[in-house]
């Protein structure tokens, strides 16, 4: 698909991005197709107590990951449901993950994982010297 004539004659500059949305985009369509076989089975007690509003393909890359720490915030770090994969295959800034995780699992009201993402960054901080309070960090987050 990225070998086509079409991708080659998209200037060198450009050619980075259009992979790179590329790849989301068939992500996407994957993560909607699993997803939407495990709503049609019933199989998925997320999808019972949050019905999925729409389907992801063709959204941002933020709205991908706000979804899938929502709905997968458990996959494995080799599922492409899993936002730790999208972090990582994107290259998303670590303020970009937390605010979007803090947003999905506040959503959810699973507020041992809100703290556990609050803490999680305090205690990195403070193996590094700092003194830096939780609200500090929510200011360094937003």
């Amino acid at each position: 698909m990225l070998n086509g004539p079409a991708f080659k004659s998209v200037a060198p500059v450009y050619g980075e991005l259009v992979k790179e949305h590329v790849t989301l985009f068939e992500r996407q369509i994957n993560i909607d197709k699993k997803d939407m076989d495990l709503e049609k089975r019933g199989a998925y007690y997320l999808f019972k107590s949050h019905p999925r509003k729409f389907v992801v393909s063709s959204r941002p890359l933020i709205t991908t990951l706000f979804y899938c720490c929502f709905y997968h915030w458990e996959a494995g770090d080799d599922s492409i449901k899993s936002p730790v994969k999208l972090e990582k295959d994107f290259k998303l800034t670590r303020k970009q993950f937390l605010y979007t995780a803090l947003a999905a699992r506040t959503k959810l009201k699973k507020w041992d994982e809100v703290e556990k993402l609050l803490t999680e960054k305090v205690a990195k901080l403070k193996e590094g010297g700092s003194s830096q309070s939780g609200l500090l960090i929510l200011e360094w987050i937003l």
